[in-house]
């Protein structure tokens, strides 16, 4: 992969990283080098093929570019999932052990080039592009490859450096060589949550998608209003669930996701309908249930959740979350025709309400 240099032009009486590389090194020290970063590149292929979730094989291949390439610092810019314009974007890193993740500038100049040319790219830290990425001090050059599968982008690699001469070739190369594998893995991901989604199954907690929770609430909707029924709907939101990832890491956060469906569905009767529809966000349709006892359920569900023990493997004690609940109800008799839209934007407004006030709390919109 060609590799555009930018910069102010070469340094007058210093010499290229291949001289540096020829002068440091030896025969003998060359060939274990180039062993020991094939292994690690086999280790990373091979457990890449196997990885299920998200956070889990970025995690592997940060920690493969870091050990392949003894880089200073080592970053995976994605689209925010369901953004296939690339506007949104996320910077995952390492800090310690964990998949960090935060926005990212969405101007960032170099990074669009990377992306639509298919190009890698090395920068000085001291210029405007290198500013643009805001990322951290200290560095003095950054390198950027594109991570692509079947010709189209997937993200970008970022590999920063605190040598003078910034990158050699052998860092290049397995840095493209992982961003290259990283790409694929990312594409059997997403077609395997796509495969699940379209089966109407939550990949992480095990409930209904939101595809089947819309599907239902357009059913219960028309049959409340047909019947005279009353309907409600439940919107539950964990408080804090980005902080906790960010904390205790992607496995935690889905293993605390788990949980909290888990009582949702444990306090739902047979014909109320739970589903996960969104990344923190649970909803429970609840037929023939009138306010009062819609409430009820909420209340259930929110002392339940904030009476469980959570241990996450990097904490030294017991967790607690808290949810936030929206309830809404709804009787046609009463109110006219119902729409599916106008039930979900009440049980919304009642959420933010909770939110509003603190968390951890049930709200109610008539």
């Amino acid at each position: 992969m060609a590799v555009r240099q930018v910069s102010r032009g070469p340094m007058q009486g210093i010499p290229s990283r291949d001289e540096v590389d020829r002068a440091v090194t030896n025969p003998d020290a060359v060939e274990e080098n180039s062993a020991r970063e094939l292994a690690i590149v086999e280790e990373f292929a091979t457990a890449a093929a196997s990885a299920s979730e998200l956070e889990e094989l970025l995690r592997l291949a940060l920690e493969s570019v870091k050990t392949a390439t003894n880089c200073a610092s080592c970053y995976c810019l994605l689209p925010q999932e369901g953004q296939e314009n690339r506007q949104e974007q996320i910077l995952y890193y390492l800090s310690g052990d964990r998949v960090v993740a935060r926005e990212s500038p969405t101007s960032s100049s170099v990074v669009q080039e990377v992306s639509e040319s298919g190009r890698a790219v090395s920068v000085p830290a001291t210029s405007a592009a290198a500013r643009e990425l805001d990322l951290e001090t200290g560095l003095k050059a950054f390198f950027l490859t594109p991570m692509r599968s079947k010709g189209r982008a997937v993200g970008t690699m970022i590999l920063g450096s605190t040598a003078d001469l910034g990158f050699t070739r052998r860092q290049v190369t397995m840095a493209n060589i992982v961003a290259s594998q990283l790409a694929i893995a990312l594409e059997n991901i997403q077609l395997n949550r796509r495969v699940q989604e379209s089966s109407g199954v939550d990949p992480v907690t095990g409930l209904a998608s939101r595809p089947q929770f819309v599907g239902c609430l357009q059913y219960e909707v028309a049959r409340a209003t047909r019947y005279r029924r009353w309907l409600s709907l439940a919107i539950v939101e964990i408080d804090g669930l980005g902080d906790f990832r960010s904390r205790y890491g992607g496995p935690a956060a889905e293993a605390a996701l788990c949980d909290v469906a888990t009582i949702i569905q444990r306090h739902a009767r047979s014909t109320d309908f739970a589903a996960r529809c969104g990344e923190d966000q649970f909803a429970a349709v609840l037929p023939e249930t009138d306010a009062a006892g819609a409430k009820v359920y909420a209340e259930r569900v929110r002392r339940s959740i904030g009476e469980l023990p959570i241990v996450p493997p990097a904490s030294r004690g017991e967790i607690r979350l808290t949810v936030s609940v929206g309830v809404t109800s709804y009787q046609a008799s009463l109110k006219g025709g119902l729409s599916p839209d106008a039930i979900m934007l009440k049980a919304d407004q009642a959420l933010y309400l909770a939110k509003r006030d603190g968390g951890n709390r049930v709200c109610e919109a008539g």
